[in-house]
């Protein structure tokens, strides 16, 4: 699947300025791939495009929790967009539209993206990590360094689920919006 998405990435790259443009195109051609396969694949994705000329982001989502905008200076820490309807994951339906969110992006703003598998890291007593949990990790970690805060975050989540290592679908990254 892996393969067949880089390819497809590889050849839609025209189209990746539009966010919502880009993922409708990946996943007509994905949804008729995987067709061909008889089986159900799905896959969730955010895209996000940074513009370092007009201090915007960007960003369309299939079926994949909004990625966090944070402020370092102001210790604000919000979604990039709210809960979704009718933005499927890639694979479902060959005819799927992606609705894009513009945010304009401020000095000290950082963008945080994370797989859904930190937000449903399961503790020994089946409570999910969550979103406000994964807040207060950001918050916790906003005077670290770039590379410090995603590990600040994957080491609150293994302390709450009390394991050694993360989940293989548990990554965080962290970007500084760019600023003139």
């Amino acid at each position: 699947v892996t393969a067949i998405l880089r390819t497809l990435l590889h050849g839609l790259a025209s189209s990746a300025q539009d966010p919502g443009l880009f993922l409708s195109l990946l996943n007509h051609h994905f949804h008729d791939t995987m067709k061909q396969t008889d089986q159900l694949i799905f896959v969730s994705v955010c895209y996000v495009v940074l513009d370092t000329e007009t201090q915007t982001l960007r960003c369309a989502s299939a079926g994949h929790p909004s990625p966090l905008l944070a402020n370092r200076r102001s210790h604000r820490i919000e979604p990039i967009f709210g809960t979704l309807r009718d933005n499927p994951a890639l694979g479902l339906f060959p005819e799927s539209r992606y609705d894009v969110f513009t945010r304009t992006l401020h000095d000290q703003d950082i963008v945080l993206l994370f797989t859904d598998g930190v937000i449903e890291a399961m503790n020994t007593r089946g409570e999910d990590f969550g979103r406000e949990r994964l807040e207060q990790a950001v918050r916790a970690g906003l005077e670290l360094d770039l590379a410090g805060l995603p590990t600040r975050i994957l080491h609150g989540v293994l302390d709450f689920t009390d394991t050694h290592t993360p989940a293989a679908d548990s990554v965080v990254v962290a970007e500084r919006a760019p600023h003139n």
